[in-house]
């Protein structure tokens, strides 16, 4: 390399730094949002609304409320993933100082949901026990939820 003109040279450094920066910006983000390890088979695992009423819906009718519907749940299912239940957001450019927020997923939502963290936050203290949805409680209450606390 040292052979090399020194125009080549820099592009070589300035080319294998920007790698470097790419790599360690989106191991950053990985780390804090893991769905993006499966970033290869996002696409491949979208379905068209009958396959995700095929494979989700014994699920839509468990967890179904009077309120909430199956056919909602698939709906809402199809609409905000494509039926991925790995669905994931894209990646945006942001003006900041901080290196590792300049390209990042546009919001922290991940799954057939898209459920932001904040969004979780707020719901992971809610469960549904037969069809009706119940608050987070102590472990031997038979009516509240039971293991809300490990999410």
């Amino acid at each position: 390399m040292l052979a090399w003109p020194p125009t080549v040279r820099a592009v070589v450094i300035l080319a294998t730094t920007f790698m470097l920066l790419l790599g360690s910006n989106w191991t950053y983000q990985a780390f804090n949002k893991p769905a993006e390890i499966l970033f290869p088979l996002d696409h491949s695992m979208n379905k068209s609304p009958s396959e995700t009423w095929k494979q989700y819906g014994s699920l839509f009718r468990k967890h179904a409320t009077s309120t909430i519907t199956p056919e909602l749940l698939a709906a809402l299912a199809q609409a905000e993933g494509g039926g991925n239940p790995a669905a994931r957001t894209y990646w945006q450019w942001h003006l900041t100082w901080n290196p590792l927020e300049l390209y990042r997923p546009a919001s922290s939502a991940v799954g057939m949901y898209q459920i932001t963290d904040g969004t979780f936050h707020e719901a992971k203290r809610y469960c549904i026990h037969d069809h009706r949805v119940v608050e987070d409680g102590p472990w031997d209450n038979p009516n509240s939820c039971w293991f809300n606390s490990l999410y």
